[in-house]
């Protein structure tokens, strides 16, 4: 099979090609931002595709090629990416901007300075809307924080992050009021 040179992120396998979030077309030297959902019925196996793919398994057998700028993927590859879950795990004891730039101080590079990182969760902050909430108490789920902030706060520890190639979202939007779907898309 030829590798196509226009995609950055391409899976392979002998029935299988998805092309998923970032696609550079190179004769217009144009970034474009893709967003690829995939749907199908309860077990269907969306959550074990996006597992292979941010290779978060480490059962069963995964056949195919997996490239990035159509080259393997190489060990940097999950520090790259960011993965949002099903479920919003949080430390119930810290606020919402404290549990961003935790994220932000252990998972962006040691060379960033404490104040660009703090800066860049101000940004998340702002890009997800959450500047009412940013110091409540993150609490247990029933108290605290609502399901949509919640699920806000998940996708901006990710965001905090600052991934550098990929964010794969797990049902960002499962169980949630219709208009936290908007929102989504207008990340």
């Amino acid at each position: 099979m030829t590798q196509p040179t226009e995609c950055p992120f391409l899976y392979y396998s002998n029935y299988l090609r998805i092309q998923l979030i970032l696609c550079l077309l190179g004769r217009m030297n144009l970034l474009i931002y893709v967003l690829l959902r995939l749907m199908g019925v309860s077990g269907a196996g969306k959550t074990t595709l996006l597992d292979v793919l941010a290779q978060r398994t480490s059962i069963g057998v995964i056949t195919g090629d997996m490239l990035v700028n159509g080259k393997p993927r190489d060990s940097s590859f999950q520090r790259k990416t960011g993965y949002v879950q099903q479920q919003d795990l949080h430390l119930e004891t810290t606020t919402v901007r404290e549990a961003l730039r935790f994220s932000a101080m252990l998972r962006q590079p040691k060379k960033v300075s404490k104040k660009e990182k703090y800066q860049f969760v101000e940004e998340v902050i702002s890009m997800l809307n959450m500047q009412d909430f940013s110091e409540a108490i993150v609490g247990v789920p029933g108290e605290g924080l609502n399901v949509e902030q919640r699920k806000l706060l998940t996708i901006g520890v990710e965001l905090a992050a600052k991934p550098a190639l990929l964010l794969f979202l797990d049902e960002p939007t499962s169980g949630r009021h219709w208009l936290f779907g908007f929102l989504c898309l207008a990340l």
